[in-house]
């Protein structure tokens, strides 16, 4: 069980590439019932009938009552789940505008994906990027979200935009390219 300190910390845990499934318990070590919540999870954990696509944190609640408040937990222990729909929501939406690609800006693993990041940078604009290679998860299981089956893809306010031919044409448009966010 890995122990969630931050919110940071928190951060990276569920966005983490890896299992399918985060666990994450709410905890306080003066907590009978939180202890005894610990020793059952790690039971469970070591149950292969209950499949092995899940990682478990455990989050130290009073520490972190910003974290709790968000997620409404209003007693521990309590146990939250956190699902592959749900990560690619997160992770579509932690910039204003954020791409999906084959690599990274500075070294583009495909033509495409080097097209979309030459016009994005000739039109100033500020932008996120997730290399989607180096996580099959969200490679898959974006295509299903989005109903989009190639990339790049490219999103603004948490909607998808498209791929290079859809954005080229979109860039045509100034009152479209006045709505990208700017480099500073």
């Amino acid at each position: 069980m890995q122990a969630i300190n931050t919110r940071e910390q928190f951060e990276d845990f569920i966005n983490a590439e890896g299992k399918f499934t985060k666990i994450v318990l709410f905890s306080a070590s003066w907590s009978e019932a939180c202890t005894d919540y610990d020793k059952l999870i790690l039971e469970l954990k070591d149950e292969k009938e209950y499949g092995t696509d899940y990682e478990i944190g455990k989050l130290a609640a009073e520490e972190n009552e910003e974290i709790a408040k968000e997620y409404q937990v209003k007693s521990i222990p309590t146990i939250l789940a956190f699902q592959l729909n749900e990560r690619l929501k997160r992770l579509i939406n932690k910039e204003r505008l954020t791409l999906f690609m084959k690599g990274s800006p500075t070294e583009p693993k495909c033509g495409f994906s080097q097209q979309i990041v030459k016009l994005l940078k000739a039109h100033n604009v500020q932008f996120w990027t997730f290399d989607i290679l180096l996580d099959e998860q969200v490679r898959q299981g974006l295509k299903v979200y989005s109903d989009w089956p190639t990339y790049p893809q490219l999103y603004l306010d948490g909607e998808l935009l498209g791929g290079i031919d859809v954005v080229r044409e979109e860039m045509k448009d100034p009152a479209f390219v006045e709505k990208l966010p700017k480099l500073v």
